[in-house]
């Protein structure tokens, strides 16, 4: 009986010598578990409390495996970097981590979960980080235009018609109008890239100049140079053909005139290359687009009669 006895012990202190363990080894690998960075790019120091451990995987907040450019997941086990869109992580000694982020300008808050296990399986833990958007209102560095090739100007589609004047007189006379009335240049910035728009800020202007015309192979500039907002939408403008002189339009007596006025239009499409930056983080962004330029050039007058009965 004193031999059961013993025996029925014996698990008994084996399960809590294991527990013991787990409870003097209860101490995170890491003293952060949860921490929110400011939406500007920046660098944060992680410094951990022992070094047999690796990274397991990287996942969102909501739990979406990170893969990186090879589309694997992003492991490391020992020293080494990681690389995302958005951050670097990089691990250059055995008890340290160093995190580097670049301006939110996803439009919302993201995240990360730093998945920790240590070498023997034993022991697993996360680290979640968390990123604030960016509200830093970016200035604009640069913006130069090319022509490559499918670039250049063309004669557009579309249009801008008047409407229709109609005139049933008893006697000849002369109309007079301005032909150009509201003539509206008409843009376009067209750009691939994910976080192209997305650093621009409600209720602020990011002006940048815009070229006029092509003229012998070659980009054009209005003197002064035209200055218009860079928008993810369609940017309109007046074209300086608002002010031309009033044309006559001439009719008779007797007769039902009507006339068409519509206002054509060219396309220039050009090259952009456009530098914006953060003054607080200094980061720089670079974006290569298209620019699609609509202008009136010349207005077309149709004119038709008939007998008033």
């Amino acid at each position: 009986m004193k031999r059961l006895n013993q025996l029925l012990l014996l698990p008994l202190l084996i399960l809590t010598l294991a527990t013991g363990c787990q409870n003097e080894d209860d101490t995170r690998l890491s003293p952060v578990e949860e921490t929110t960075l400011p939406g500007d790019a920046g660098q944060t120091e992680i410094n951990l409390n022992r070094s047999d451990w690796k990274i397991t995987s990287i996942t969102t907040p909501g739990g979406t495996t990170m893969v990186g450019d090879d589309n694997r997941p992003l492991q490391l086990d020992g020293l080494g970097t990681l690389e995302f869109r958005w951050f670097t992580l990089t691990r250059d000694r055995g008890d340290h981590l160093s995190l580097s982020v670049t301006d939110n300008l996803d439009g919302g808050e993201r995240g990360m979960v730093i998945h920790l296990a240590m070498n023997d399986g034993f022991y697993s833990e996360t680290i979640t980080i968390l990123q604030q958007p960016c509200t830093t209102v970016y200035e604009v560095r640069s913006m130069t235009y090319t022509l490559e090739e499918g670039d250049g100007e063309r004669e557009s589609d579309w249009t801008i018609d008047r409407g229709q004047m109609v005139i049933n007189a008893q006697k000849d006379g002369v109309m007079n109008l301005n032909p150009y009335l509201n003539a509206t240049n008409f843009h376009d910035f067209k750009c691939n890239a994910k976080d192209a728009f997305t650093w621009l800020m409600p209720d602020v202007d990011y002006l940048v100049p815009v070229p006029d015309h092509v003229s012998d192979g070659q980009l054009v500039f209005a003197d002064p140079t035209e200055q218009i907002a860079y928008s993810r939408y369609t940017v309109t403008s007046p074209n300086p053909l608002q002010d031309s002189p009033m044309i006559d339009l001439s009719y008779k007596g007797g007769m039902k005139t009507t006339f068409t006025i519509s206002i054509l239009y060219k396309e220039l499409t050009a090259s952009y290359h456009l530098v914006v930056a953060n003054p607080v983080s200094g980061e720089e962004r670079e974006f290569s687009g298209k620019l699609v330029r609509k202008y009136p050039y010349k207005y077309v007058v149709e004119k038709e009669e008939e007998e008033i009965k």
